[in-house]
């Protein structure tokens, strides 16, 4: 139960924080580097699918370490990232930073399937583990990386205050989309009835 609560609560926030985020992008750009054609639309979408990846990643690699299970895990991510370091060395200079990217995200993408495998074998004695909210949040995100791709060139040129607006009806409409995809009123009415009960009030 609090693999399936803590899942639909951390890959419901992914996309609403890492998209967010990356409408503001230009803002950051404008504010922080003083230099709005420092925001390459291409290169930010990659460094959100990155961060989703390893946002995803991290919940799910949770319940290795806190199991104390994950020697495999480890092995194969070190062995990944020496790899990632040969991929970045011949391709560096052919592809460049794009390359060292898409290379970094690739690995990440490997090494979340790896783990997702390891969990379903830690919980194969209790239950199969059900694919349908990773499969969710992949589509979900790939289908509005594919969208932000397409906008960001357009919505980088508004004013800055728009921008913010704009990121903020982003993170609200990808929230009134991942509440039901995740079933989240369920686990709210459970965390919900039990604050009140340790509380002794009615629910």
């Amino acid at each position: 139960r609090l693999c399936d609560y803590s899942e639909r609560i951390v890959f419901s926030l992914i996309p609403v924080v890492n998209f967010g985020t990356l409408f503001l992008g230009p803002v950051l750009a404008a504010l922080w580097l003083h230099d709005r054609k420092l925001f390459t639309p291409g290169t930010y979408v990659l460094f959100a699918a990155i961060s989703i990846v390893l946002s995803a990643k991290e919940h799910k690699y949770q319940f290795q370490v806190s199991t104390n299970t994950h020697r495999e895990l480890s092995q194969f991510m070190f062995g990944s990232y020496v790899v990632l370091v040969l991929i970045w060395w011949l391709a560096v200079n052919r592809f460049g930073m794009i390359g060292i990217i898409v290379a970094w995200l690739l690995v990440e993408v490997v090494q979340m399937l790896y783990i997702m495998r390891l969990n379903n074998r830690f919980f194969a004695h209790h239950e199969v583990l059900d694919t349908k909210y990773p499969l969710r949040l992949a589509v979900l995100c790939s289908v509005v990386l594919v969208a932000s791709l397409r906008m960001l060139p357009h919505t980088a040129l508004l004013p800055l205050v728009t921008q913010i607006a704009l990121a903020v009806g982003v993170g609200a409409v990808l929230l009134a989309i991942v509440i039901p995809a995740f079933h989240l009123a369920p686990i709210w009415g459970t965390v919900r009835g039990r604050v009140m009960a340790k509380l002794g009030r009615p629910q």
